[in-house]
């Protein structure tokens, strides 16, 4: 990408003042919150995530830098330095409209047409790529690693928050649950992480949930995961796919290694 924040700066008016012809909308935030969106910037393109400050908390928020889109930004620096496959996040701005309402805008690395893990991991098992299925399920495991490493949990750390662009990066998005914790980590909220990213998998091998496992294990292993964390995975992972049965009608039970 190239510009200038004066160009990003124009280019996010011109679109949130109506002209929408210049972007392509990637996602839309229930509530009015915002959106994701794919802009031109100078030679390229970047992708653009925006916040609407909806209300006087939200302002006051976004004021003391305590935002969730400054969080968010906070977060992917931090991921994105300590050398983890990410984006990379180029600017954060705040922006106010000549109608007083005001937007929080993080631009990031545009990756160009990815496809989610989900239905990639999905799509391997289907074709029987066994060396394709284990390279993906040790770049997810060496991922969550390096995001332990540098303690940070993210209780949203799930397959479809990986994408692979088209040069084959599996690479991590979305940061907006990740919290960094410098002196001691949750296990809860380290063994929501890592039920959360089983879970997904699941979703994608069911009903051949004995890959899954496998999967966990090697998670496990890498991680060193003691038993009672490994007790509370098991039984968040279950409890995801009561839900699952509840909504869709597909009964999956999963006895993971504790």
């Amino acid at each position: 990408m190239t510009g200038s924040p004066a160009d990003l700066e124009s280019t996010v008016h011109s679109f949130l003042e109506g002209n929408r012809s210049a972007a392509d909308r990637l996602h839309t935030r229930s509530d009015d919150r915002g959106g994701l969106l794919r802009l031109p910037m100078g030679a390229g393109t970047a992708v653009v995530k925006i916040w609407k400050v909806r209300n006087s908390k939200e302002r006051l928020k976004s004021i003391l830098h305590l935002s969730n889109g400054r969080k968010e930004w906070r977060m992917h620096q931090l991921i994105f330095k300590a050398g983890i496959e990410v984006p990379e996040p180029l600017a954060f701005q705040r922006l106010t409209m000549q109608s007083g309402q005001a937007y929080e805008i993080m631009t990031m690395e545009d990756l160009g047409e990815t496809q989610k893990a989900l239905p990639y991991l999905k799509q391997l098992i289907n074709l029987g790529d066994t060396a394709g299925i284990a390279g993906l399920e040790d770049r997810l495991i060496e991922i969550t690693a390096a995001f332990i490493k540098v303690h940070v949990l993210d209780v949203d750390h799930q397959l479809n928050n990986f994408v692979l662009d088209v040069r084959g990066r599996l690479m991590r998005i979305d940061f907006e649950c990740a919290q960094h914790h410098a002196f001691r980590m949750s296990k809860n909220e380290l063994g929501e992480m890592l039920a959360r990213l089983i879970a997904s998998h699941v979703y994608a091998a069911q009903p051949e949930v004995y890959r899954s496992v496998r999967f966990a294990e090697g998670l496990f292993q890498r991680l060193g995961v003691d038993r009672p964390i490994r007790a509370l995975v098991s039984a968040s992972v279950n409890a995801k796919l009561e839900k699952q049965r509840d909504r869709k009608g597909v009964a999956t039970t999963v006895v993971l290694p504790v």
